[in-house]
């Protein structure tokens, strides 16, 4: 299991995350939404490593393994 923050786990390995439990694990770390970006990606910003990144918001949809990693390294 990767975290964030090393208080809110972020990532399981063992099943697939939609992008709203994303959203909400990221909004639990103090990342928040800076602005909206084309079509239905948004633009997130983390006070942890004070850096911008993207999310795509397709709601119920999974999101893949590939981005979760990626995000859990921010």
């Amino acid at each position: 299991m990767l975290e964030v923050n090393n208080n809110i786990p972020l990532l399981h390995n063992t099943s697939k995350m939609k992008s709203s439990e994303l959203i909400r694990k990221l909004t639990k770390a103090g990342c928040y939404l800076t602005r909206q970006g084309k079509g239905s990606h948004e633009i997130w910003y983390s006070p942890i490593t004070q850096k911008e990144f993207v999310i795509p918001n397709h709601g119920s949809q999974e999101i893949g393994k590939g981005l979760e990693k990626k995000i859990a390294g921010i």
